[in-house]
């Protein structure tokens, strides 16, 4: 609003959503995914814990945090910058509030006229095409889809479905255990690490972290799988035991 009383230029800056839909499908480890869910696991978690999950943050899971942060950050950055040096005295810029620190910090960058890939744009990465198709197609897609469940809109979740193509035969049955896993409430918990799970939920006569441990054991971060067909029938018989 205030942009359109004084008149100047408003630059709606960031690339198409596709683009960071398809990289990250493309480029991002399943074990790096699996960072990713569980740092917003963690920050979702830190209003209720009323504690701000201490080290967690997205930038341990590099892959992710790159592509999805610090290279919109960059090219926020760059179409600010650009739009500034044609002709507009004063130009505002839309971009998420999330973004904000990044962008200053390539503001004030000598670097911010590298492109987002360069090796000195916040210590890029090595990101390379995903090989393993088949099954670890569908534990990645699942991954990813439930990191941008935690982290953005329904509307945007609901968006990179749709964009993204359809998965091969062979990693539907894989992408529908991991969905379903990651989607679980034993598995948001084993997110959490020690100190804030304790301060979630506690067990009877037991530790809920030995009692998660079958549950991490599965996870990529881990070098697990990603699914456990036996993990899921024993999670689904609780469900049905505490109904």
């Amino acid at each position: 609003m205030a942009a359109f009383i004084i008149g100047t230029k408003v630059v709606h800056a960031d690339r198409p959503k596709v683009d960071t839909y398809l990289r990250l499908d493309e480029l991002v480890s399943a074990a790096d995914l699996d960072l990713a869910i569980e740092a917003q696991v963690c920050i979702n978690h830190a209003d209720c814990l009323n504690d701000s999950c201490g080290y967690v943050d997205l930038r341990q899971a590099a892959e992710t945090h790159h592509i999805f942060t610090t290279e919109r950050d960059h090219m926020l950055c760059q179409s600010l910058q650009q739009s500034s040096l044609n002709g507009s005295q004063c130009v505002v810029g839309v971009v998420g509030v999330a973004h904000v620190p990044g962008i200053i910090q390539q503001w004030n960058s000598d670097k911010r006229d590298c492109p987002p890939d360069h090796p000195h744009t916040s210590a890029a990465p090595r990101l390379q095409a995903q090989s393993g198709g088949g099954a670890m197609q569908g534990v990645r897609r699942a991954l990813l889809e439930r990191f941008i469940e935690l982290s953005c809109s329904p509307a945007v979740y609901a968006d990179m479905q749709r964009q993204l193509s359809p998965l091969p035969a062979e990693a539907v049955h894989p992408y529908a255990l991991t969905q379903e896993l990651y989607g679980s409430p034993r598995m948001l918990l084993a997110m959490l690490p020690p100190e804030h799970l304790h301060k979630a939920c506690s067990g009877w006569n037991c530790d809920m972290w030995d009692v998660l441990k079958p549950v991490r054991d599965v996870r990529p971060r881990y070098g697990g799988p990603g699914l456990d067909e036996e993990l899921l029938w024993e999670l689904r018989q609780l469900y049905f035991d505490l109904g």
